[in-house]
């Protein structure tokens, strides 16, 4: 796996599910912009908030938005 994939937004759900196992759809544009509100509002990981999962969207704030 390679972590640099991080910096392309159309990878990272490759990149997760390559480490997880699972398979996800791609984010849709009200998905992002509640994952930017949200990060914009809790420290990246590994700080405390940085995960957060609903019924159909998992967040994991990796930096600042």
């Amino acid at each position: 796996m390679n972590s640099s994939a991080f910096g392309a937004p159309w990878s990272k759900v490759g990149v997760i599910e390559q480490a997880t196992g699972l398979i996800f759809d791609q984010a849709s544009e009200a998905d992002i912009q509640i994952a930017r509100t949200y990060c914009a509002e809790h420290d990246p990981w590994p700080g405390p908030g940085a995960v957060m999962a609903t019924s159909q969207l998992g967040i994991v704030c990796l930096s600042k938005p």
